[in-house]
């Protein structure tokens, strides 16, 4: 009896989750059918698995492997400049829609930026006004006085890239710029942000260990943004079982943990100045006399999370605009003359002073070199997802209905054959059209920080840095591409570019090889390292035959406090 009293207690629970199982399927099928033929976005075209589910998208990233913008090109090919991509998602496409998503002061999508890592960071906050807040205290460290004033700062880490440049010449192997680029906006970031840069010149290979960990997590956004859960259990597992288990991984847990280090510190020290009594944005942070009742002082969390945005936004702006730049100036040798030229008139004599940045701004083809490259570079590939205000919006000539969300990456405006003719080659000339209402029409469709009350709140320090590293670089040393091809710059989407290679490598030289303290090439030392000068190849300058001396190139910058020692005392300006 008690047997069968058993089987009969099993039978009813197998029933019951059947029952519940098929129900919650039939539920699912009905809401599907709900939102391919009777949601308020009906009747805007698009795939209908992408009408239907949201899991549509979740699929197409994590299972096919493909990035949202490229899908997002292939549907615009197919159904026109707006386009589903989800239940309740458009995607536009026609330069024009791009202002009536970001001149806005449209929340953002709450959903997708808190699975990016919750809301407390700029780049994060969903509302406006909490975005507005943040930014008061953080624009002061971002004007363009402000960047002015830290252009020392700048161009000393840009003197200590150079001299690891001339180092790699003197052991003869080519240089990993990808890598070299980055480290000029980490170093200086980190100056602003704690008053102590992250030491990346102390490595002459570029292989910084912050740097290294922000490599290593990029390729989990994807994950992060479809799977709470996981970015979660990365963050809260002991980091024995992560370097046994997934290393790439938890190399998010450890960049936190050394941001941490720094902001308790400050933390433990407000009021007091920095080292050197330059202003810093995580002394102005956590300054009480920035906040009131009625907007009380960040989280610990809040702090940690704004370290990560400010830091790898200040790096890969920077870094992905001179990778691509400097490539495409390689392959080109009639683009690399002309920048070339125009540097030695604003910078004839090498043992002279620096050009300033104020300077350097003047200079239209230098100018030109480096909006054509951040018009091209995929700094950044987020979807920049908007909320519609519920009584809803005229978008790109469309009425959106309320509560929609809406997006249009940066590139798609950039990249439109409509605003840009042949937008996929590399011609700085087009910015140098004489026609006004022609350079305001590029410009109107210019958006790599963005546009509106929401934009890059870095721009000022972006475009000081890619200017002196350009003038730098290009006029200090010439340059020739070591085997990187066009194909090694595809990428995918994971909200930042996750490149199939982007290890863009150059032979480098500078001006003038007979310089005191610079010694010749010598054949590498360690196997596996890329030769400057491969067997049967002797160097080929992209251009130049006159070589120039070169004041100081050689000088060792490096004054390491001590083996190991990850933060390095910065300074700030005088």
């Amino acid at each position: 009896m008690a047997w069968n009293h058993t089987n009969l207690a099993l039978d009813a629970l197998k029933s019951g989750i059947i029952f519940a199982t098929s129900l919650w399927v039939l539920l699912w099928l009905a809401e599907c059918i709900r939102n391919i033929y009777f949601h308020p976005l009906s009747k805007f075209p698009g795939p209908k698995l992408a009408a239907a589910t949201s899991w549509w998208s979740t699929y197409q990233q994590t299972i096919v492997n493909r990035s949202m913008h490229h899908i997002c090109i292939d549907l615009h090919a197919k159904y026109g400049d707006i386009v589903r991509i989800g239940p309740n998602r458009l995607h536009f496409n026609h330069p024009d829609a791009y202002s009536g998503i970001y001149r806005t002061k449209f929340d953002k999508d709450p959903f997708m930026y808190a699975l990016l890592g919750g809301d407390g960071a700029t780049v994060t906050f969903v509302k406006h006004q909490d975005n507005k807040s943040r930014k008061d205290i953080l624009h002061p460290f971002f004007s363009k006085s402000s960047v002015y004033n830290r252009e020392q700062l700048i161009q000393e880490n840009i003197d200590k890239f150079c001299s690891n440049l001339v180092k790699h010449y003197e052991k003869g192997v080519s240089v990993n710029m990808s890598l070299a680029f980055r480290c000029i906006g980490l170093e200086t970031i980190t100056s602003i942000c704690f008053g102590k840069s992250a030491a990346c010149f102390e490595h002459e290979d570029f292989h910084s260990p912050i740097l290294e960990s922000m490599e290593s997590i990029v390729a989990w956004f994807m994950v992060f943004k479809h799977f709470w859960l996981v970015r979660q259990l990365i963050l809260w597992v002991p980091e024995w079982v992560g370097l046994t288990f997934f290393k790439s991984g938890v190399a998010f847990a450890q960049m936190k943990n050394m941001f941490a280090e720094q902001i308790d510190n400050i933390r433990a020290n407000v009021g007091k100045p920095s080292p050197d009594e330059t202003p810093i944005i995580y002394g102005a942070l956590t300054d009480p006399e920035n906040y009131s009742p009625v907007r009380p002082p960040p989280s610990r969390a809040s702090l940690m999370e704004e370290a990560i945005a400010l830091v790898i936004a200040g790096t890969d702006t920077t870094g992905a605009t001179m990778t691509l730049g400097t490539y495409h100036l390689c392959k080109h040798p009639e683009k690399y003359a002309r920048l070339k030229a125009e540097l030695k008139e604003v910078w004839p004599d090498l043992k002279g002073p620096t050009p300033t940045a104020q300077q350097l701004e003047k200079l239209p083809y230098l100018t030109s070199v480096i909006k054509e490259a951040l018009r091209m570079a995929p700094t950044t590939t987020s979807e920049n997802s908007r909320l519609v205000p519920p009584h809803g919006a005229k978008i790109g000539g469309a009425e959106v209905p309320g509560n929609t969300i809406v997006s249009m990456g940066v590139l798609f405006p950039m990249q439109h054959p409509w605003a840009f003719e042949t937008p996929d080659q590399y011609i700085p000339e087009r910015w140098l059209v004489a026609d006004e209402a022609a350079k305001q029409r590029l410009d109107r469709y210019f958006v790599p920080f963005s546009k509106g009350p929401r934009s890059c709140l870095g721009i000022n320090l972006a475009w000081c840095e890619l200017y002196l590293a350009y003038a730098n670089l290009f006029r200090r040393f010439e340059l020739s591409l070591d085997g990187t091809k066009d194909d090694d710059f595809d990428w995918i989407d994971v909200g930042l570019a996750l490149f199939k290679d982007a290890q863009i490598h150059i032979l480098i030289r500078p001006i003038d090889v007979s310089l005191p303290g610079i010694r010749h090439p010598v054949e590498p030392e360690a196997p596996g390292e890329r030769s400057a000068f491969p067997e049967g190849r002797s160097w080929q300058p992209s251009q130049m035959q006159e070589f120039q001396s070169q004041p100081k190139l050689a000088e060792d910058y490096h004054n390491i406090q001590g083996e190991g020692n990850f933060w390095h005392q910065g300074r700030g300006s005088e």
